[in-house]
């Protein structure tokens, strides 16, 4: 386990563990292992992690022994809203939300410049996809962000959509969309820090189409985004066009 340094001990690291993940690489099921080295890949971070599930979940995955903390929410996937919340009322100064199936990659002098830049905004990572069966990358581009490390403050003013939850469609883009609409700075890495094991994707496409409504209207009515910010202006662009792909590739 990495020790604390003094930009690690003021994060806070939020996710929500599956009670049974599943994943594969060259033909074998690494599901529990490779949950347990995206875990400790996060400690370059900080050594305080919360997992936020249900209670029925909370009690399938506290005998793995994972080494996080468990925050209990009445939904079976929590909200974005919640993960908010517990961050505002955690006693750090810096806080980070990363879906659980990812591995931070990136070198501690990196991390550390990202934590200096989170304690004036957010700063966005990208992952780099890789095919299970030959450990390569695959070429999928991941169309958003996996992980996100920002400074608390300016969440006391923001306005997020209880709707979004995380792992769902568009979420990635309305949260930090909307914390700069509450007066946070973006950043973002040069390229991917987070390696990624490709699987099926675990949405509808009607959750998809729903929630790319819920942030075009957002976007149409001008609460969200600074259009003088590149995201921003790239997102309110295509806010018309519907299009989730053509979205991502003018936002990288």
């Amino acid at each position: 386990m990495i020790g604390a340094t003094d930009s690690t001990s003021d994060v806070v690291i939020y996710t929500s563990l599956a009670p049974n993940m599943r994943r594969k690489a060259l033909g074998r099921e690494i599901g529990e292992s490779y949950q347990r080295a995206c875990i400790e890949s996060w400690r370059k971070l900080g050594t305080e992690i919360v997992s936020l599930n249900s209670g029925s979940e909370i009690r399938s995955l506290s005998n793995k022994e994972y080494g996080v903390s468990f925050l209990e929410t009445s939904a079976e996937r929590p909200r974005i809203a919640d993960f908010v919340n517990a961050a505002q009322k955690s006693s750090k100064k810096i806080a980070a939300i990363v879906n659980a199936d990812c591995l931070l990659t990136a070198a501690q002098p990196t991390i550390d410049a990202a934590t200096r830049a989170a304690a004036q905004g957010m700063v966005l990572f990208e992952r780099l996809n890789v095919q299970p069966d030959s450990i390569c990358p695959s070429g999928v581009h991941c169309s958003g962000f996996d992980l996100f490390l920002f400074r608390i403050d300016p969440l006391e003013s923001l306005a997020l959509d209880e709707r979004f939850t995380i792992g769902s469609p568009w979420w990635d883009y309305y949260f930090p969309l909307a914390y700069e609409a509450a007066g946070g700075k973006l950043y973002s890495l040069p390229g991917p820090a987070l390696i990624h094991l490709d699987h099926p994707r675990a949405y509808s496409t009607q959750s998809q189409e729903e929630n790319e409504q819920i942030i075009s209207s957002y976007i149409a009515s001008g609460r969200i985004g600074d259009p003088n910010r590149p995201v921003g202006a790239a997102i309110r662009s295509n806010a018309e066009n519907n299009s989730w792909t053509t979205l991502a590739a003018r936002c990288f």
